[in-house]
This record gives C-alpha cells, sequence and structure tokens, in this order.
C-alpha cells in the first residue's frame, strides 16, 4: 500500500484477507484428528502477511481470563497476544502498510473471568492505541497508515471502544447491508454452501455490485470461503475444502479475466500469495498500466531515500526484470542522493502489472521509500 496515495480510501480498494485467519488445527477427538473439519488456513499469521494478506477474521473466546483464538469448538492454541504480537511487527517493519481485522466473540466464556469480553478487548488494545484506528468512518490510507482498522463484530462495552461498527444486525446465511454512521457495509457471508455455482454467482454478484458502486463510503466485504456437510461416524460434520478447492481456483481465474474495477475484501480459506497478488495487482496504479497489452518503452523517475541504497536492491533483484522486458537494455542513472532515472525496453505491461503486485516488490519500494513518475516513450529516429 505504500505506493498508493495517501487520499486513497480503503473502501476504494480491493484487499486480500484470510477467514478465521488462525485455523491450522482441526476437530479432534481424543487423539484422532477429524480432518477437514475446523482448518482454513495452511499459513501462519506471519506467513499470510508476508504473502500480501491485509484483512485478517480473528474470532476469541474467554478461557481462564485469557483471549484465546478459536474456530468454532476448536481451540486454535494461538493467544490473541500472539496475533496482536505478528501484527505489530509486521506494520513496525512496515510501516506505510495498514491491517484491517475483525474481531468477533466465538463462544461463551470457559471458567472464571475477570472481566466483560468487550472490557478486555478494550483493555488489550489499550495498551497500544498507536497502533489502532477505532473510528466508525471511512478510513483513508493517511489515517491508516502503520494501524489496524477494526472492524467490531461484538458488541461493544459501555466504555464505546469504536471500530467499523458491525456489531448488530450480521445477517446469518445472506448477502446483507449494514449502516452505521459515518459507513455503510454490504456483505456477501453465505457461508453454508450447498451448491459451489450458487454460493459463485453469490461472490460474482457482490464483485458486479461493488465495480458499479459510486462514492467511497461503503465497504464491501466479499467471503468467498464456505463450508459444505458430509457424514462421518453417523455425525453430520463440515468440510471446508469441498468449497475451498473449487472457489480458490475459479475466483483466481475470475480476477485475472476480469475487466472491470475490483473493490472490496476478499475473505478467503487457504488464502495464498498467488490469489492475493491478483487481488493486489488491481489497485496497482503505480504504473498505470491498466488496458495496456502491447509492447512499450518506459522511462522512471523517482525519489527515495537513499539512491545507492536502492541501486543496491535494483540489482540484487535485476535478473526477475527479464520476466517483463529486455533485461539487457535497462538503464539505471543515479541524479542525485535522492533521485534517479530508469530506463526500461519492451515491456510486457502485464507481466510487469504482476511483479509489482509482488509483496516482495512492494516492500522493497517501501523499504527505500521509492516515489515514482512514469513516462512512455519511442526510441529516438536519428535517420
Amino acid at each position: 500500500m505504500g505506493d498508493l496515495p495517501d487520499s486513497q480510501r480503503l473502501t476504494e480498494l480491493a484487499i486480500p484477507g484470510s477467514h478465521d485467519s488462525t485455523a491450522t488445527i482441526d476437530y479432534k477427538f481424543g487423539e484422532l484428528v477429524i480432518a477437514d473439519t475446523a482448518k482454513t488456513q495452511n499459513l501462519t499469521i506471519d506467513e499470510q502477511l508476508r504473502v500480501g494478506t491485509r484483512f485478517l477474521d480473528i474470532r476469541l473466546l474467554q478461557e481462564q481470563g485469557i483471549l484465546e483464538t478459536y474456530h468454532g469448538i476448536v481451540k486454535q492454541e494461538m493467544p490473541f497476544s500472539e496475533v496482536l504480537e505478528s501484527a505489530y511487527g509486521f506494520l513496525e517493519e512496515f510501516p506505510s502498510e495498514v491491517l484491517v481485522m475483525s474481531i468477533k466473540e466465538e463462544g461463551s466464556a470457559i471458567g472464571p473471568i475477570e472481566m466483560p469480553f468487550a472490557e478486555q478487548v478494550e483493555a488489550v488494545i489499550a495498551e497500544n492505541p498507536e497502533r489502532w484506528y477505532l473510528a466508525n468512518a471511512t478510513p483513508s490510507l493517511g489515517d491508516t497508515r502503520g494501524k489496524i482498522v477494526l472492524v467490531n463484530r461484538f458488541s461493544p462495552s459501555d466504555q464505546a471502544l469504536g471500530g467499523i461498527d458491525a456489531s448488530n444486525g450480521w445477517s446469518d446465511q445472506a448477502t446483507f447491508s449494514l449502516t452505521a454512521e459515518g459507513i455503510s457495509l454490504r456483505i456477501q457471508d453465505e457461508y453454508f454452501v450447498r451448491d459451489n455455482e450458487a454460493k459463485k454467482s453469490a461472490i460474482r454478484a457482490l464483485i458486479d455490485e461493488a465495480a458499479e458502486a459510486s462514492g467511497p463510503d461503503v465497504l464491501f466485504i466479499n467471503f468467498i470461503s464456505g463450508y459444505q456437510e458430509r457424514e462421518i461416524f453417523g455425525q453430520i460434520a463440515p468440510t471446508i475444502l469441498s468449497v475451498s478447492d473449487d472457489a480458490n481456483p475459479w475466483i483466481l481465474n475470475l480476477l485475472e479475466e476480469l475487466e472491470t474495477a475490483l473493490r472490496g475484501i476478499f475473505v478467503i480459506d487457504y488464502v495464498n500469495e498467488s490469489i492475493n497478488e491478483t487481488i493486489v495487482a488491481t489497485n496497482f496504479s503505480l504504473y498505470d498500466l491498466a488496458g495496456e497489452t502491447s509492447s512499450m518503452n518506459i522511462m522512471l523517475t523517482a525519489t527515495c531515500d537513499d539512491t545507492d541504497a536502492f541501486h543496491e536492491a535494483y540489482l540484487a533483484v535485476k535478473s526477475e526484470f527479464a520476466d517483463w522486458c529486455d533485461v539487457s537494455r535497462c538503464v539505471f542513472g543515479k541524479i542525485d542522493d535522492n533521485n534517479l532515472i530508469e530506463l526500461f525496453f519492451d515491456v510486457d505491461p502485464p507481466k510487469l502489472q504482476t511483479w509489482l503486485a509482488k509483496p516482495s516488490t512492494q516492500q522493497m519500494f517501501e523499504q527505500h521509500n521509492l516515489v515514482p513518475t512514469r513516462y512512455t516513450f519511442e526510441p529516438l529516429n536519428l535517420g
């Protein structure tokens, strides 16, 4: 997000997210693991953030006075404190990034507690208030860089924690709207999937609705996740992979071919770098390549913190340029300590856009505070 303008509203972006973000553990019956019953992710929170996930879906339960993450009745062995340690560490390393975190109470408390759920969440957040954006409003990137935007799915205490208010009126198994002062939400969360094609239709319908929406005051949240039912040992149990194994390749293919604007948070089971990069690429206006398909030449002028340091980073990844340009003709020029010029020939715009969307590319730009301007050009004909 470092190369997007501070004025950009979060509601205008396409944001990759994970569903039940900490759920890497399945249900156990004694020592027997019942596969594909509660697990929704292969990657840890740290790994998810590194591959571009920017929305985390956190489900908490008070257990012996500690906020633990759960998926349904299955404890995920990752306390909320560890989730925040990962989130804060990531934002410390990449301060121009923004995270969105939905917090929901996942069930009744287990054992003695010292305070109600909402108050305990508030107390934890209050330990690092500078890391949180708690307004119930349409935030801009400038307002939220280096912070976590709270989506509040639990009933707030009398202290009125704040956040984007999704605590009242979240409909079950539906596409629906929530309206609160300062922001509206439009959500598709049809999680019990009887038919995968019907689920895909609901996902596509919200994508199209978001593309046609005007104004920045609606946050679209589109759950690609879901589950079907099956019978195990005579009991009805969920199967998550029956949906994600179909929906994930489908959404990746759809987004690669989509010609309309993409907008909203996409909440995904078994999130991965490929899907994240495809979602992020739709935001990436650094080179304004939308609609460009033919080869072009690009001159880039840019400011950065230290031109020599950025040149070292440039050389370290230069071999990757071969995927999208004639690497043998690339030119890097130092103007002064904080300004540079680059030339790229025979650029393939779609492939360049894919490279720009890689988290590693964006992190390199953020680390060096690169602020570029792109120009196309034709070589001089002196004949």
